[in-house]
């Protein structure tokens, strides 16, 4: 009989997503989750001055196992640095595509308007 051996997620690299949001991230996430990683998503980068985002980032890298969504993609340099072997996932979208997504995701809903 065969055996299978699961690795934890602290055995493995980190991962980080690096695709524009509306690129698949929450599919990607939920492979992630399948696989047994602890995955981080989007958080507003706006609240943050330029020393306190870096320190944040860098907080929330080392606490997920995988990261997804923006910014994310901001912060390749920096998580490639910083955490060594890390594996990088770059999910893309046709263009038309991905723009009338975004278009619609952050278009008011008719219910909205009422």
């Amino acid at each position: 009989m065969e055996q299978h051996h699961q690795h934890s997620a602290a055995d493995r690299p980190k991962v980080f997503g690096i695709g524009l949001h509306k690129t698949s991230t929450t599919s990607l996430a939920n492979a992630l989750y399948t696989l047994g990683y602890h995955v981080g998503g989007y958080f507003d980068a706006s609240r943050f001055e330029d020393d306190e985002l870096t320190a944040y980032v860098l907080d929330r890298a080392g606490f997920y196992d995988a990261v997804q969504d923006m910014p994310w993609p901001e912060f390749y340099q920096l998580l490639d640095r910083e955490f060594p072997g890390s594996k990088f996932i770059l999910t893309i979208r046709d263009e038309d595509r991905w723009i009338k997504s975004c278009l619609l995701y952050t278009s008011p809903s008719p219910r909205d308007m009422i």
